[in-house]
């Protein structure tokens, strides 16, 4: 399962959710709800927002560091956190705990802009082999050693994130953070890894929320000299030149063998999208999205994605690969 086309649900419904988050411009005066000043910590990276509740390029906050925060407001439903200089980062990116800032950070910081502390955030205190597996995400997958599923890493019911159930020997891609474009701020990614109150896990998320794995369900498989051999031989059927695995794209081919659908997910605000579905055997096919992994069986996976829906078919199990026509 390759994790950023799980988060991405799908291309119609990310267009649905943006257009559900962008908030018509208001007046300079709009209000927000006055709270004593607080400092709160960040339980993940905090991209920043608007007062009309759009997204910008300021760089994120990044977790574990503190934000001044001077009261809060709603916006489409959704509770924002102003932290000074007309900014504003989502609340659900702030710990539940909270503490009072001293008088004279508040009186110094009252007309500025809200300030991060130096604080060290958590790492040191993830396991250097999450660490490893981090680094080494171009060098390999996780495998899922049991039955899991995707969540929040606090189990919160109401959180948005994106909630899929993973099968034991199922592949798992990690994901790199991808930046936010001018033309779409709000598909960036931050992949990172938080303690939740049942472990280490491993999270992916963009402005729209987000999901995560426990990482105590998984194992990382490292590539063999065979991936190379098969990257080198199914890139020339993926375009355009400039395809890099797991990201766009497609492959078109035939499978001899019926191939059934990966477990669907579901979000709060999308519901469950992607229906059970089975490729047919012997009918051309093409995926979005392909990515090389390896499963659990030790198996290469050809994975991609399709009207919603994922699949992970065995290498030897696909025939008649399609080159994609030249651009004149």
């Amino acid at each position: 399962m390759n994790l950023k086309k799980t988060f991405f649900v799908s291309l119609a419904t990310l267009t649905l959710l943006s257009l559900e988050t962008t908030i018509n411009s208001t007046n300079h005066n709009d209000k927000v709800a006055s709270a004593s000043t607080i400092s709160r910590e960040l339980k993940h990276n905090a991209a920043i927002y608007t007062k009309n509740g759009k997204s910008t390029k300021a760089r994120y906050l990044k977790k574990g560091n503190e934000v001044v925060i001077y009261g809060y407001k709603t916006l489409h439903s959704k509770k924002f956190a102003y932290i000074g200089n007309g900014k504003y980062i989502l609340v659900s990116n702030l710990n539940s705990s909270s503490k009072k800032a001293n008088k004279k950070v508040a009186k110094s910081t009252n007309k500025k802009a809200a300030t991060t502390t130096n604080n060290e955030s958590s790492d040191s205190k993830i396991p250097s082999i999450y660490k490893k597996w981090l680094k080494n995400r171009r060098k390999g997958n996780l495998v899922a050693i049991r039955d899991t599923q995707s969540g929040d890493p606090d189990g919160d019911p109401k959180s948005i994130a994106i909630i899929s159930k993973i099968r034991k020997g199922d592949p798992i891609s990690i994901p790199s953070d991808i930046a936010p474009t001018a033309s779409h701020l709000d598909i960036g990614t931050t992949v990172d890894i938080v303690k939740g109150k049942l472990g280490y896990f491993l999270t992916w998320s963009n402005n729209y929320g987000g999901t995560a794995i426990n990482l105590k369900d998984f194992e990382f498989k490292p590539y063999d000299s065979t991936y190379k051999k098969l990257v080198k031989k199914l890139t020339p059927y993926c375009s355009p030149k400039e395809f890099n695995w797991g990201t766009g794209y497609a492959i078109t081919f035939t499978p001899t063998t019926n191939i059934s659908s990966l477990p669907s997910g579901s979000s709060p605000i999308s519901g469950t999208y992607g229906q059970p579905h089975t490729l047919t055997a012997g009918k051309r096919i093409t995926l979005l999205n392909p990515d090389i992994l390896i499963n659990g069986k030790g198996q290469y996976v050809l994975e991609g994605s399709k009207s919603d829906n994922t699949y992970d078919v065995p290498i030897k199990q696909i025939t008649h690969l399609v080159k994609p026509k030249s651009k004149k």
